[in-house]
């Protein structure tokens, strides 16, 4: 209840014992009082409360006589009848407005309502007697809704289960379609340079030495580096001659996000839907990366990765459409996803790559507990930089479950703009040299 109707509740039980029995627990005085302060509300069977006097949303309404339903309570509205007090109805049922019909005559009846200054001029008994009847309803109510959320995330849970499940049968349908193995087979892979330098990053036995090197024994990839970084898109103060100034200034992981990123930008058509795929990845891929290190979950170049191949399915559907136009409006219902995670799998990445992009739309459906437990952690981790992007960049898609998996990852349920502040963009700001321009923009 508000703080300021919260007087004595203790010691209500004693004064309503002490009220005359008029149906209403208030003594003759008390009831003479109410009817001379309160504003008093005849209604017919059928009428809509709230519509007809919007104040009863937020005052104590006593009810006199007749019968009331509060819909939107569960599958069962709860009924009301003489005697029976509402305390705020807005701080019961956050929804509650007078465009609703949610407090519904069920037959024809007298009620009182007070406003908080009011209730304030009432006598302490009185007030006491009010709130106990109001502690009582708003228990009835409360028992209600928690009956109704445990039941409804009970078939939520069901729900979830069963998609999941139906995306899996999916997932093999898929595997097995002769038509998608064909346009899969047909898409460039990406080089075995950049494959080998991902494995050599998460392989927790190489050194640093060993990556360089990697690097540098490819003509083609140091190339493909020393040209992203001379570009418009990082914009450095000197221009950038060799792999060691490179790594200096980068660190190896960050050498080796740009390599992977420019990899698959080049394996993209050239076309401005998957351009501005590639640089939500792009930016995505860093996020995901400092959200990594910064709660200690997950493989900080893995979960790059990730992120950064996240979308690629959209270029095996779009294939996918022009090879099978009879087909096309099925095709489009196809998660990104699930076609994404097949090519990537063909192209002998990490099982945990394709794994995670195969299951990265469940998070808008089910909460984590309800993915296999191996994958919980990194889907968590590009669901949640996912939404620090969107919110960033001003769209704001729903994440039904994103308190969810920000406690799957440790993290507490705060507002997003307090997690990129105190979480994320400080360990942007060490690397903001070696971010891309349009990323430097979201944490200058």
């Amino acid at each position: 209840m508000i703080d300021i109707w919260k007087r004595g509740v203790g010691r209500s039980a004693e004064v309503a014992s002490k009220a005359k029995d008029n149906g209403l627990g208030l003594t003759d005085a008390a009831m003479v009082e109410l009817i001379n302060l309160a504003a008093s509300v005849r209604f017919e069977a059928g009428a809509c409360l709230l519509q007809q006097t919007p104040e009863l949303a937020r005052a104590l309404v006593l009810f006199r006589s007749g019968d009331v339903s509060v819909e939107k309570t569960g599958r069962t509205p709860l009924l009301l009848s003489s005697g029976d007090v509402l305390n705020d109805l807005t701080a019961l049922l956050p929804s509650a407005s007078a465009s609703d019909c949610m407090l519904k005559a069920l037959s024809e009846g007298q009620l009182f309502y007070v406003s908080r200054a009011q209730f304030a001029q009432l006598r302490e008994q009185t007030q006491l007697v009010l709130l106990q009847r109001a502690y009582g309803c708003a228990a009835r109510l409360s028992s209600r809704l928690a009956v109704e959320l445990e039941q409804t995330s009970g078939c939520l849970a069901q729900l979830a289960g069963r998609h999941y499940n139906e995306s899996q049968r999916l997932a093999v349908g898929l595997d097995e379609d002769e038509s998608l193995r064909s346009v899969i087979g047909r898409i460039p892979r990406l080089p075995v340079s950049s494959l080998d330098l991902l494995q050599c990053l998460l392989d927790e036995d190489s050194t640093r030495a060993q990556i360089v090197d990697l690097v540098r024994q490819d003509p083609a990839m140091t190339a493909t580096l020393l040209k992203a970084l001379n570009s418009p898109g990082y914009s450095f103060d000197k221009k950038i001659t060799d792999l060691s100034h490179a790594v200096t200034l980068l660190g190896f992981e960050g050498v080796y996000q740009v390599i992977m990123a420019e990899t698959l930008r080049k394996s993209l058509p050239d076309s401005e839907v998957f351009r501005t795929s590639y640089q939500r990845a792009l930016a995505l891929s860093y996020i995901v990366f400092a959200l990594a290190q910064a709660t200690a979950k997950g493989r900080p170049a893995e979960m790059a990765t990730i992120a950064l191949l996240h979308d690629i399915g959209r270029l095996v559907l779009a294939v996918w459409q022009r090879q099978q136009p009879a087909s096309r409006a099925l095709i489009r219902r196809v998660p990104s996803g699930l076609p994404g995670s097949l090519l990537l799998r063909d192209w002998l990445l990490p099982e945990a790559v394709w794994q995670v992009i195969a299951l990265q739309h469940y998070p808008m459906s089910m909460p984590p507990e309800q993915l296999p437990a191996a994958w919980r952690e990194p889907v968590a981790l590009l669901h949640v930089a996912s939404w620090m992007l969107d919110q960033r960049q001003g769209r704001s898609g729903e994440a039904p479950f994103v308190e969810a998996y920000l406690a799957q990852l440790g993290m507490p349920s705060v507002p997003v703009e307090q997690l990129w502040q105190q979480k994320v963009a400080p360990l942007l700001r060490q690397r903001r040299n070696a971010l891309p321009a349009s990323l430097r923009k979201l944490i200058d």
